[in-house]
C-alpha cells in the first residue's frame, strides 16, 4: 500500500501543509509581498524524513508560485538549494 500524500494552502497561517496518510508531517512558511512569495521554512517531521516530501513541498511552491505570477524569493537554506540545483525554477528568481 503507498502512502497517501496531500499538500494544502493553509493562507490563514501562510503555509503549505503537506499531510501524510492524513497526518500532518511537514509545511513551507511563506509570505506574500505584492508580486513576490518568500519561502521562509520549510519543516518536516523527524519521523518522516528522508521520503522526499520536503521536495514535494517546493514543487507544490513552485506551481503555486507559476499559477499565481509570483518571484520567488528563497530564504529558508533547504529551498535555496533545491532553487540553485534545478535549472528549471531559474525563471522565478
Amino acid at each position: 500500500m503507498s502512502d497517501k500524500i496531500e499538500i494544502r494552502n493553509n493562507s490563514e497561517k501562510s503555509s503549505f501543509e503537506l499531510f501524510l496518510n492524513d497526518v500532518h508531517a511537514g509545511e513551507i512558511d511563506y509570505e506574500i509581498r505584492r508580486d513576490k512569495i518568500l519561502l521562509t521554512h520549510t519543516g518536516v517531521r523527524q519521523e518522516h524524513e528522508g521520503k522526499g516530501l520536503a521536495r514535494k513541498l517546493v514543487e507544490f511552491a513552485v506551481s503555486y508560485a507559476r499559477e499565481n505570477e509570483l518571484k520567488v524569493q528563497p530564504i529558508c537554506p533547504y529551498i535555496k538549494k533545491v532553487f540553485e540545483r534545478n535549472q528549471e525554477y531559474q525563471d522565478l528568481l
